[in-house]
């Protein structure tokens, strides 16, 4: 199962460069110029976070890896769901909800479920240890 962890946190790295520099094509000033700039935000910020709790989860065991992986795979569906159902643009000043701002909400969600869910089951699993 160590495999699937190193291959996982791969993925989150190769996805983070992706959105960085293929989805985003800087110019020569760095600034995000590419046709899918809308979608370099929540692949990135998502990416990294993936990446962040994998490598958490590389030193847990592997029965949280696989539940978290089941978790992980309906939010993922869920997450580009509702950035690609968000207005790019929005002419509200007070709470603009445009799809940067969605990602970074339901990344947070993310990252707090993520958290509680691996907390959970390490308590589970140490409890039915002893």
């Amino acid at each position: 199962m160590k495999i699937y962890k190193i291959i996982a946190f791969i993925i989150g790295i190769a996805t983070v460069l992706f959105s960085q520099f293929i989805l985003c094509a800087p110019d020569e000033t760095m600034v995000c110029r590419g046709d899918f700039e809308w979608l370099s935000s929540p692949v990135g910020l998502m990416g990294v976070i993936t990446t962040l709790v994998i490598f958490i989860l590389f030193f847990l065991k592997d029965e949280i890896f696989t539940v978290w992986l089941k978790f992980f795979g309906g939010f993922l569906v869920l997450y580009f769901i509702l950035v690609a159902l968000a207005p790019a643009y929005t002419s509200d000043w007070i709470f603009p909800l445009t799809k940067e701002t969605v990602s970074i909400i339901w990344s947070v969600v993310f990252l707090l479920i993520s958290v509680i869910l691996i907390l959970y089951k390490s308590f589970k699993l140490r409890k039915n240890k002893d």
